[in-house]
């Protein structure tokens, strides 16, 4: 009986040390578990300040890739490439060109006063496209603004035409036309068909 009785005590403090054992086991997996997660959403954290920080070095890199000309007669500013050359404003004051360091492309940015019939947003859309030296390849045009652009000899031309209202070297509210056109060899289309897109959607 005494045997026994000492079995079942043994046997009982086995099962308690088992349960106590088994206890602290589930607890340090609970712990690894929680542990696990945080180091998951540190990790995120991480990745995601990476992400950001990433894309504000691409976005003052671009930035740094571009001049700003602004012309104080007709109130436009346009971006152009850094490594373009500024070759000084007309002696009129309406604008301005850049040419690349190989000399084989050409931006150009004017302004001038609208003269209806003869200098206005049509006319200069129809002289454009009855340019016999001029290849038009795509044409569009709404109330304030057209765009032109296809080819000539070995190069490719896009010019857009805006109509807006300003005031005039202070004489009040004024019609005129800003012009940005640039030209480049067909062979370099890839390179500036962003620099297109980017002057399309800043001159509105």
């Amino acid at each position: 009986m005494k045997r026994i009785l000492l079995s079942l005590i043994f046997l009982i403090h086995i099962q308690c040390v088992e349960d106590k054992t088994n206890h602290k086991i589930a607890e340090l997996e609970q712990k690894i578990e929680q542990q696990s997660l945080l180091l998951e959403l540190q990790n995120k954290k991480i990745d995601e300040i990476a992400k950001i920080e990433e894309t504000q070095e691409v976005e003052n890199n671009l930035s740094s890739l571009f001049h700003k000309y602004c012309n104080d007669r007709f109130s436009f500013c346009i971006e152009y490439p850094s490594q373009f050359t500024p070759n000084g404003e007309s002696e009129n004051r309406d604008g301005q060109n850049f040419t690349s360091v190989d000399g084989l492309t050409s931006i150009s940015a004017w302004g001038n006063l609208v003269i209806v019939d003869i200098n206005d947003l049509d006319a200069n859309f129809n002289y454009e496209l009855n340019n016999p030296n001029l290849n038009v390849t795509y044409k569009i045009k709404k109330e304030n603004y057209f765009v032109i652009s296809g080819t000539y000899d070995q190069n490719v031309f896009y010019r857009k035409t805006i109509l807006k209202k300003i005031n005039y070297l202070n004489q009040g509210s004024t019609d005129v036309l800003i012009t940005w056109q640039i030209t480049y060899p067909i062979n370099q289309k890839k390179t500036f068909d962003s620099y297109c897109e980017k002057i399309n959607n800043q001159l509105r």
